[in-house]
């Protein structure tokens, strides 16, 4: 008696890491990890990592163990239309954000999001780098050589898309950059 279950298909995202493994993202929003990590390449090329083996290798004994695969209890889960549903909307809401965040942005701010995924700002206190949350870099007008490390998130940020937060700190500091610095956190 043959037995053939039917599966719904399954989309998701398979991004290649440095190290040889892949990233899946299903639309869930759940994140697997495969593959083997293979040793990280030299910097210098040509060159090989120097690796020391030990003097006296042997080869150890396996410990013995019997996995019985009826006792292992598999379930299968496939992700629901409600889910799936909510994943797309997050997605629709993140590209609409990026869309309004690149509309606000001058050219050489547009290039530096769309290549470093951040950007500069100037304003008259100095110079600030949004793109990487929790971590502002603020370079100050009267010492440009000085970095200091500002955190500033509006309220409810978990519920935001990224880019609709660098909208809302962008146009605070066009704004009230006044304000922006009086609720900073330097750390």
């Amino acid at each position: 008696m043959t037995a053939t279950l039917e599966a719904p298909s399954i989309l998701y995202e398979v991004e290649p890491l440095p190290d040889g493994r892949e990233l899946h993202v299903y639309p869930d929003g759940s994140i697997v990890v495969s593959g083997r990590a293979e040793i990280r390449p030299h910097p210098v090329e040509g060159v090989t990592w120097i690796t020391r083996t030990p003097a006296r290798t042997r080869a150890r004994r396996r410990p013995r163990t019997t996995i019985f695969t009826s006792a292992l209890p598999v379930r299968t889960i496939w992700p629901s239309e409600s889910s799936m549903e909510r994943v797309a909307a997050r997605r629709t809401a993140h590209e609409r954000a990026r869309e309004l965040l690149l509309s606000l942005l001058n050219p050489f701010q547009r290039e530096d999001y769309v290549h470093h995924s951040g950007f500069w700002v100037e304003t008259a206190r100095g110079r600030i780098r949004l793109g990487r949350l929790y971590n502002l870099e603020f370079r100050p007008r009267e010492k440009p050589y000085e970095k200091q490390i500002l955190c500033v998130l509006p309220v409810n940020h978990e519920t935001l898309p990224l880019p609709d937060i660098w909208t809302n700190l962008l146009l605070v500091l066009n704004q009230d950059p006044d304000k922006f610095f009086r609720v900073a956190v330097r750390r």
